[in-house]
């Protein structure tokens, strides 16, 4: 018959060892348990509302903590940062040069966005804005902007027709030589600003999207 260890006569070492030996799966578990609910205080006690989703296609700035230019704005529109945020999303990369259908991946997760509601603003290359414009993706700025806001823009303004409805319609702004993204880092040649179909954020959306395009 096996002796029964006596663990009180073991020396400290040998006593951290057998606990390790008998208990190490209970160990872990604990501690993942633990990890996981701090994890989830953490979450809960500093999220933050997201008050606008904008979603910029190739950009040339390397990401160090924050988004640039956008303290005016929020400024500007009094936002509640205590509670809400703005949200920059400029990790997506997508080739400039071809079909955006050959991005299969990042097609079918943008267009999932901009479908739900994940995406407020998008800015990207021309080949980008062209193809969600005629899938129905971006807004009809039409039912944003006021006439005279649309006549002062008439020089920029970017119009598609949907390939569903056959309507013409503009969907966005080829941004000036100098705009607020390239005078923030954001890019280095001027790019498509436009505002999601189903902005889950619409008025402020359309507050953005004055603010850039009159910058």
């Amino acid at each position: 018959m096996e002796k029964k260890t006596d663990f009180k006569a073991l020396s400290r070492k040998a006593k951290v060892e057998y606990i390790w030996d008998y208990y190490k799966l209970h160990i872990l578990i604990g501690v993942c348990a633990i990890a996981f609910i701090i994890s989830l205080i953490h979450h809960y006690v500093t999220y933050k509302e997201p008050a606008l989703e904008i979603v910029m296609l190739n950009t040339d700035y390397a990401y160090t903590g924050g988004s640039p230019g956008l303290e005016a704005f929020i400024a500007e529109q009094n936002l509640d940062t205590e509670n809400y945020e703005i949200i920059v999303d400029n990790s997506i990369t997508v080739s400039e040069t071809g079909n955006i259908a050959d991005d299969y991946y990042t097609n079918q997760s943008l267009t999932l966005r901009f479908t739900v509601g994940e995406g407020d603003i998008l800015f990207s290359p021309e080949n980008v804005f062209t193809s969600y414009g005629e899938s129905g993706c971006l807004m009809n700025l039409e039912d944003v902007l006021s006439d005279s806001e649309l006549k002062d823009l008439e020089d920029i303004l970017y119009y598609v027709t949907d390939i569903d409805t056959g309507i013409t319609y503009p969907c966005g702004v080829l941004l000036p030589e100098e705009n607020w993204t390239i005078e923030n880092g954001y890019y280095t040649t001027p790019r498509y600003l436009g505002i999601g179909v189903t902005a889950a954020h619409p008025e402020l959306a359309a507050e953005f999207f004055r603010y850039v395009a009159n910058y």
